[in-house]
């Protein structure tokens, strides 16, 4: 009895031990004790895949890595970290170390509703970061001190402190609440984009480099208040965020091009900056020639009159003591309606109107006082010649020569002699001449270049030939990607373009984070136009924080796909088309695009090659 009993307790306890672990399975460790109220932490793995332990204990894996919980970035937005992570290729539930984040040089977070960039402070390597269109309401990145390109556009930031951030070459903070600031310290600065803020002034006097800027929709209430810009080195779109009279957006598209042309180029006095369609005074006319001259010679008037040995005479006029009026009657610009004489002043009528005779003559010798040869044009086509006087025939012929005024027709070449000027034909005017150096700045703006800049280079018949070339496809391009690009904007921004469950008020149906408005459409379809005439246009269409979501995120079709479909894309990978006429068309287009870019690169050479000698 005592024998079965003591063979079935060992069963027994065979048994139990059987069930506690198999043979296979070591002996599992005790746990650490917790302290009272603390719950267990099990610290994240920096590889989540590894298990905890190793299923073999043979096995010659190295164990896992455990960090502290200190070394974990705690962000306050957890759509942030998400974003981040996505952007990391991770889809596990572990936390980014800071050691992970400091080996992110690139991090591009937009569209996302992020409201707290908390954590960025971690990512000290980044060189680029690109967080526009969320929603956020401050940002510190003075430990990111190797950014190179920051982009905050469309978010609700009222301070931005980039004074840590020496390396920036790229910095676009446009449509946000700022009122201030400063890029002293960012030296290396190329592009910078602030428009649509609250900045009343801004001083990019120590950022050399600098080749685009964009200030337009701020409260500056003049160019006074742009400090240290050469808008003959630098692209600069300027203009107020509120205007008076008369609209830009009511003149014609061809005009606005040529006004906002000019508008950047500085010229255009403040108080000439809205209702175009109205003639344009003497005194007017004056003021901008004058100014006109400062920015084809890069000097003050002053220095302009200093330098020829020439000063203002107060008592040349009866009627007015205009310094502009006086420093262009000095420049021998103009006499006046009565030229002064040895015994009594002159009268200039200030408030009068130019005829455009007038104005072709002014033009001329403001084109002769900036360096330029106007002898022996060519005679006009224009049908009223006979009618034009004497003393003007010469000067409009070269203007008409020169395309620099136009004809008052479009049936016939008719120049009106006696009828006035408008302020917008007065812009258009003097926007259509100037120094060598503006032809650069028109090819890499991708303008047309004017008859009235080859004088410059009129015995270099092969670059005449060139640029005669570039024109020509300039205008068919453009062209064609203006269309596509209106039908593209026209389609996303009405009903048709978006789903049923959008709440539909009107004919244009625009989600209200997107500053379009119908009349804005025209603009929009330009920059997709301009865009495209760039060998880079991939990045500028990305790096559109307006365009690249209608087109990308909201479009549907073609609109969807572009610039895959229908901009430059197939110029290296043409899209595989069964119709032959489409196919031809697309062929003759890809071989128009790369003679242009080619004609793009030829030029500017040549261009470097003569503005350094």
């Amino acid at each position: 009895m005592k024998k079965i009993s003591s063979t079935l307790a060992l069963i027994i306890i065979l048994s139990i031990l059987s069930g506690c672990r198999t043979s296979d399975e070591p002996m599992a460790l005790p746990t650490p004790p917790v302290s009272s109220g603390e719950a267990p932490t099990q610290a994240p793995l920096v590889t989540p895949s590894s298990p905890d332990l190793p299923d073999d204990p043979d096995d010659d894996a190295p164990p896992a890595t455990h960090v502290e919980p200190d070394d974990i970035i705690d962000f306050r937005d957890s759509t942030f970290e998400s974003v981040v992570k996505r952007f990391m290729g991770r889809v596990d539930s572990g936390g980014i170390t800071k050691a992970e984040a400091a080996e992110i040089t690139r991090l591009e977070i937009d569209r996302h509703y992020i409201t707290s960039l908390s954590g960025i402070e971690y990512f000290t390597a980044l060189t680029v970061l690109k967080c526009h269109n969320n929603s956020l309401t401050e940002i510190d990145v003075s430990k990111n001190t190797k950014l190179v390109e920051l982009s905050v556009t469309f978010n609700e930031l009222s301070e931005l402190d980039v004074s840590n951030n020496t390396k920036l070459q790229v910095l676009r903070a446009g449509s946000n609440q700022l009122a201030e600031l400063d890029v002293s310290n960012n030296t290396e600065l190329m592009e910078l984009q602030v428009g649509n803020n609250q900045l009343t002034q801004l001083d990019v006097s120590g950022n050399t480099a600098l080749d685009t800027l964009d200030i337009r929709g701020n409260n500056l209430p003049n160019r006074d208040a742009l400090t240290g810009i050469d808008p003959r080195k630098a692209s600069v779109a300027f203009y107020p965020q509120t205007s008076t009279g008369q609209a830009l957006e009511t003149v014609t598209v061809q005009a606005r091009g040529e006004i906002l042309c000019a508008l950047n180029k500085g010229f255009v006095p403040d108080d000439l900056q809205g209702n175009y369609s109205s003639a344009i005074t003497r005194q007017e006319f004056c003021k901008m020639a004058v100014m006109f001259m400062e920015y084809a010679l890069g000097k003050t008037i002053d220095e302009i009159l200093s330098e020829r040995g020439l000063t203002r005479d107060s008592e040349a006029f009866s009627d007015t003591s205009d310094p502009y009026i006086l420093a262009a009657f000095a420049l021998s610009l103009t006499g006046g309606t009565r030229a002064p004489t040895d015994t009594q002043p002159g009268i200039f009528t200030p408030d009068g109107r130019f005829s455009r005779q007038e104005a072709a003559t002014m033009l001329t010798r403001i084109c002769e006082a900036i360096g330029m040869d106007t002898g022996d044009p060519p005679a006009s086509d224009f049908i009223d010649i006979n009618a034009v006087a004497g003393w003007a025939r010469d000067s409009v012929n070269f203007v008409r020569a020169y395309d620099i005024m136009d004809s008052t027709s479009s049936a016939r070449p008719t120049f009106s002699p006696g009828g006035t000027l408008t302020r917008q034909e007065s812009i258009i005017a003097f926007n259509r001449f100037g120094p060598a150096s503006e032809i650069k700045k028109i090819i890499n703006d991708r303008g047309v270049v004017g008859k009235a800049f080859l004088w410059h280079i009129s015995s270099d018949l092969e670059l005449v030939s060139m640029l005669d070339r570039y024109n020509e496809l300039q205008c068919v391009l453009y062209d064609f990607y203006l269309s596509k690009g209106t039908g593209v904007i026209t389609y996303v921004a009405t009903a048709e373009g978006f789903g049923e469950d959008v709440d539909f008020s009107g004919e244009w149906n625009i989600p209200p984070y997107y500053p379009f408005t119908p009349d804005e459409v025209a603009d929009a379809a330009t920059r997709i136009a301009r865009n495209s005439l760039y060998s880079d246009f991939e990045r500028r269409f990305y790096d559109d924080p307006v365009i690249y979501p209608l087109l990308k995120k909201e479009g549907g079709g073609s609109a969807g796909m572009w610039p895959d479909y229908w901009g430059p894309q197939y110029i290296s990978a043409p899209p595989e088309v069964k119709n032959e006429e489409l196919a031809e068309w697309r062929r003759n287009h890809i071989s128009q695009m790369e003679e242009y870019l080619e004609l793009v690169d030829n030029i500017l050479m040549w261009l470097d090659a003569y503005l350094s000698n």
